[in-house]
């Protein structure tokens, strides 16, 4: 604790870690300054809550009359409370937010209190809307404490950013996404930090849901209500601040007129209007704004139409009038045409609307910011058809302009038409008509392409007229939306397009047919598609990162399919949607080199995460090529057969190694490429043991040559393999070595042995590892020989073996080529020829399955004995062709499973004892310590640039920690490490009194004592489960490829790329989370030795 600091306390502080349910964490926070008065009263309601997962966090300002006792004597009820000075109310709600872990938040002040069911109905109606936030009434009580009114939902459209607050800031329940997106509050502004917050919250367009019943009760006796006039000029303020062009005098005027203090002033307004021509979300707001009070103004008269005559609305718009509702004067269909760098198709395009049959449309030019002609083409048909309204915006992409079209548009339906193609005479003729006959909220027609580059696409329809979704789910597979017709009151409903992606037209694709309630189509083409435009994304389909989006838009059908709850409904049909778009990359050879393992494996963890039956998709009309796609990718073949069907079908008839070698990035993928290029040239089963020796040989060498070497290229790696085989086959002293080595005979009487392993390193991380395996031995008196570096080396060969082995390593240097492989396999091959009997062997324990000897031996004995793995961490890419029979597990998931399909899994518990540093309390005893663990050697061995970044990302990040709040230890392999890092870093770093930099040799794991550690990898992450700390894993997508396997939860990995301040932010919230539950296993002795028992036949 800081000096300043007079409690900290709640279930965080003391370990208790909460059984929580599958419920959404909802945190709420309570801030307070000197309340003791009300306090309770506003705990009780949050105790009395009837949802089931709450998170309680009270932050105090450092009271002093008697409202951290009554904190303190609420312990048993809040996650974490904490009482020290702060900058006041929004400084106070930032340390809140930044301190929630739930997935809503809820602010609920110290004088408020919330309704038993508040929490509840609001949850649940996001839940229910697949929304962001939920805004609700509030019951008002006076400052006698009495019910004054219930304070409804003024408005949430344009007229926020004009007209104040207009609902209860207590009664809104938002998402960590909405806090993340919109931002803190500002706390330098006193009072109404709260409606900034909220009109930031409305530009970011999140979906917000009204829960018409009062969820809090709100005490008007607030700050804001004491400090009225110092409200209004924050007010005043925020508005100028917002449209800078805006006169503060006029601003002033005005809003004084709206906050019913002030007559209306003419002239100010009209200023306002009129200079809100730069604006037109401004304009829309003061004209709202205006109309509200234009409305008032008549009702006090008794002129305004009755509610009994007023023409009903088709679809109610909550808060007053929507862009984009439905009017009666509203033209049929607004036609939506994003431009950007077009001009060499625009005319056809424009024209083609213009020449419709149906006249009684809009059409809404977005202007992306084209640098082209496109503006001048535009103004030309704008001058020449009044129905054409132009919007001029910053580039964003299409989804962003088509959203800015959405929010202009004033027809009943809304069609989008891609600025490079064209629709057919007739269309919206026709498709209005059927639409208005059938009432429907949607409706189709056939796609054509331009020049016939493909066949006409048209869906798979149901006989009837009219259907829904679940009528036919196949209809998903017709996408584009360019061939529709979307009612206006359907748009209101669903969620906007994706913006910033591509392939955002198939989330919105599936939502609006889900939600339409009546969909029909027209069996005709209109719609004219161009294909591969030069200089759209479509038309660079090779090698092109932005394919990757497909990920994320499949990743949002599924989040929609499940928070709508109708995921089981639709399994089949999202499976093969998965299908579709996978096959398609797959065809169009869409995916960049560098990425291709990652492309494949991120398939693989999609298709298996809400699996079908095979027989349920052979049922299905996918192409045959399709369905095995799906049996490709999932666990159920064999490795091989797996490798033959994806030659077969997916690589267009190249052998798997090409198909690999155009796409390898880092060493694990160079190896890869290596391995199965040498599997293929041997025989699986065969039973010559030289051939094992060569195999062994080729693929020990090329590991070490790729690992370890500045091999950096597909195209290195391939030569080095052809120099070797060029050796193997043609040079004579290798074959000489190779009969002298086999024709070896024990000089004396061998030992027999029952059970072999293989010690490659004595690291004290191995050495646990055998620890595990000689401790049962002995217990059991059996008998293990575990082989080491220092048993085969210490062997004198006989002059005909050291003779052309001397040769052999002469020649591989020559061609520049490791020799460690050779040297350690003879040495390996020497000493169990002539000192052991291997006759009766029943287990071959191995302890890295990717050095020489350990790789050799494998290949040598797995038909004679079981080949059982002793890990120190979690499985990586390159050691996954490997085949043990049994993995000794050190954690309880399932990832050793998925890793190694045809092993048995036995979980024994992690061994794990690496060398860190000692404990740094004696310097700072206050303060918590973070440990970071540097992988920068890993950059080398993996050719992974990641570690590195991750590195110089966490040392941006520690820049913005307070040095009072923590002392940072970062761990090197070696000092040599911080020559690879940004030195100016680096040097910041150093330069801060709470950063310490210590090597391997510091120290055993049993002397440290972290609060939290960061890492990048599994093995990091394991040492926080042993010191049951909690652990931050920076991470990229390309290490997540090579490291699959996860051991911390979703809110505990964080991408190292974002925003230093972010990597701060993580790291301070999860100091104070307490000790964790481990995710190895923590068996006895006595259990783990009964697990050996039947591994190692002791019985």
């Amino acid at each position: 604790m800081t000096s300043s600091r007079t409690l900290e306390i709640g279930k965080r502080i003391s370990g208790t870690v909460p059984v929580r349910s599958d419920a959404p964490l909802v945190t709420v926070i309570t801030v307070v300054y000197n309340n003791a008065a009300t306090l309770q009263r506003c705990i009780d309601s949050v105790i009395g809550q009837d949802w089931p997962e709450i998170e309680y966090i009270i932050i105090d300002g450092g009271s002093t009359d008697g409202t951290v006792d009554i904190i303190r004597a609420n312990e048993a009820h809040v996650d974490y409370a904490i009482s020290e000075p702060d900058g006041g109310i929004y400084d106070a709600m930032n340390k809140g937010i930044r301190l929630a872990q739930g997935d809503f938040i809820a602010l609920i002040n110290s004088d408020d209190w919330l309704e038993p069911d508040g929490i509840r109905v609001s949850i649940e109606n996001i839940l229910r809307h697949s929304a962001d936030v939920s805004i609700g009434f509030a019951n008002v009580w006076d400052k006698d404490d009495k019910f004054s009114h219930i304070w409804k939902i003024g408005n949430f459209d344009a007229r926020i950013l004009t007209s104040g607050m207009s609902f209860c800031h207590q009664a809104l329940i938002a998402s960590r996404r909405a806090y993340e997106i919109v931002g803190e509050f500002d706390d330098k502004i006193r009072i109404s930090s709260d409606y900034k917050w909220i009109k930031q919250l409305y530009l970011a367009d999140l979906k917000t849901v009204f829960t018409e019943v009062p969820v809090v009760n709100f005490s008007f006796d607030g700050v804001a209500a004491n400090n009225r006039d110092i409200w209004k000029e924050e007010c005043k303020d925020l508005l100028t601040e917002q449209f800078s062009f805006l006169p503060h005098d006029d601003v002033s005027a005005f809003l004084e007129y709206v906050y019913r203090d002030a007559a209306l002033d003419q002239n100010a307004v009209t200023n306002l209007v009129m200079r809100s021509g730069e604006s037109p979300l401004l304009l829309q707001s003061l004209s709202l704004v205006l109309l509200d009070k234009l409305y008032n103004l008549e009702l006090a008269k008794q002129n305004v139409v009755s509610a009994a005559n007023r023409k009903e609305l088709k679809t109610p718009v909550r808060g007053a009038l929507s862009a984009g509702a439905h009017t009666e004067h509203g033209p049929k269909i607004s036609v939506i045409i994003p431009v950007y760098n077009v001009e060499d198709y625009l005319e056809e395009c424009v024209q083609s609307v213009l020449s419709q049959s149906l006249q009684d449309i809009e059409v809404i030019c977005v202007n992306d910011g084209s640098p082209d002609n496109s503006q001048t083409i535009l103004e030309r048909f704008a001058d020449q058809d009044e129905r054409i309204r132009i919007i001029e915006k910053e580039n964003g992409g299409l989804s962003s302009a088509r959203n800015a079209g959405i929010r202009a548009a004033r027809g009943e339906y809304i069609h989008f038409l891609d600025s490079d193609d064209y629709i057919k005479p007739g269309m919206y003729e026709k498709l209005y008509a059927h639409a208005k006959r059938n009432r429907l909220d949607l409706v189709k027609s056939n796609l054509g392409f331009i020049n016939e580059v493909y066949p006409t696409k048209r869906p798979l329809l149901p006989d009837s007229e009219v259907f829904r979704f679940e009528d036919q789910p196949a209809v998903a597979q017709f996408i584009s939306p360019c061939t529709a017709l979307y009612s206006s009151a359907l748009m209101r409903r669903v969620t906007p397009f994706t913006e910033g992606m591509t392939y955002e037209d198939r989330p919105f694709n599936w939502e609006t047919l889900i939600k339409a309630e009546r969909i029909g189509h027209i069996d005709e083409v209109y719609y004219m598609y161009r294909v591969d435009r030069i200089g759209s994304i479509m038309s660079n389909r090779s090698g092109n990162m932005r394919h990757f989006d497909a990920f994320r838009a499949v990743d949002q059908i599924r989040d929609y399919l499940i928070q709508s709850d109708q995921m089981e409904k639709y399994r089949l049909e999202y499976v093969k949607e998965l299908l579709r778009v996978y096959s398609m990359l797959v065809d169009i050879n869409a995916i960049p080199r560098q990425a291709y393992g990652r492309f494949f494996w991120e398939i693989h963890e999609r298709l298996n995460e809400f699996p079908v039956t095979i027989e349920e998709i052979n049922r299905t009309n996918l192409p045959p090529r399709v369905k095995y796609l799906y049996e490709f990718f999932l666990v159920t073949a064999p490795v091989r057969e797996q490798k033959t069907m994806g030659e077969r079908y997916f690589f267009h008839g190249t052998s798997y190694e090409a198909t690999s070698i155009q796409y390898a990035g880092s060493s694990c993928e160079y190896f890869m490429i290596a391995e199965e290029k040498i599997r293929r040239s041997f025989s699986e089963n065969t039973s010559d043991e030289k051939e094992v020796f060569i195999e062994a040989f080729l693929i020990s060498s090329m590991f070490e040559l790729i690992h370890y070497t500045d091999v950096k290229s597909t195209s290195a790696v391939l030569s080095r393999l052809s120099s070797l085989e060029h050796f193997i086959r043609e040079y004579d002293n290798f074959q000489i070595l190779l009969d002298v080595l086999h024709a070896v005979t024990p000089e004396d009487v061998p030992d027999v042995v029952h059970h072999l392993g293989f010690q490659y390193s004595q690291s004290p991380n191995y050495q646990a590892c055998r620890d595990v395996v000689e401790t049962y031995m002995e217990e059991k008196e059996l008998q293990i020989r575990f082989l080491t570096f220092d048993d085969i080396f210490t062997d004198k060969y006989p002059d005909e073996l050291s003779a052309p082995l001397a040769k052999c390593i002469e020649e591989l240097k020559s061609r520049k080529i490791q020799t460690y492989a050779l040297s350690q396999m003879v040495s390996v091959r020497y000493h169990i020829s002539s000192h052991l009997d291997l006759s009766e062997l029943k287990t071959f324990t191995t302890l890295f399955m990717h050095s020489a000897p350990e790789s050799y031996l494998i290949e040598l004995l797995k038909h004679r004995c079981k080949v059982i793995f002793v890990p120190h961490g979690l499985p990586q890419v390159s050691l996954l062709t490997k085949r043990p029979d049994i993995v000794l597990a050190p954690t309880n998931g399932d990832e050793w499973q998925h890793a190694y399909p045809n092993a048995r899994i036995a979980h024994v518990g992690w061994p794990e004892v690496l060398p860190l540093p000692p404990a740094r309390r004696a310097l700072a005893a206050e303060r918590p310590e973070v440990m970071f663990l540097s992988q920068v050697e890993g950059s080398r061995v993996h050719m992974l640039d990641d570690f590195i970044a991750l590195f110089n990302a966490f040392l941006a990040g520690i820049q913005h920690i307070d040095p009072d709040n923590c002392d940072i230890n970062i761990r090197l392999r070696n000092e040599a490490e911080l020559d690879l890092l940004d030195i100016n870093l680096v040097a910041a770093a150093l330069s801060r009194k709470n950063v310490h930099l210590t090597t391997s040799g510091s120290g055993p794991i049993a002397e440290t004592n972290p609060d939290l550690i960061v890492s990048a990898t599994s093995t990091g992450l394991l040492y926080g489960q042993h010191l049951e700390v909690p652990c931050l894993q920076l991470i990229s997508t390309r290490l997540k490829q090579h490291w699959p396997y996860e051991i911390v939860e979703p809110a505990q990995q964080l991408d190292f790329s974002c925003d230093p301040s972010e990597i701060s932010d993580v790291v301070m919230r999860l100091i104070g989370k307490g000790k964790i539950t481990p995710n190895y296993c923590q068996l006895s002795k006595s259990d783990r030795h009964a697990i050996l028992d039947e591994i190692y036949n002791a019985h």
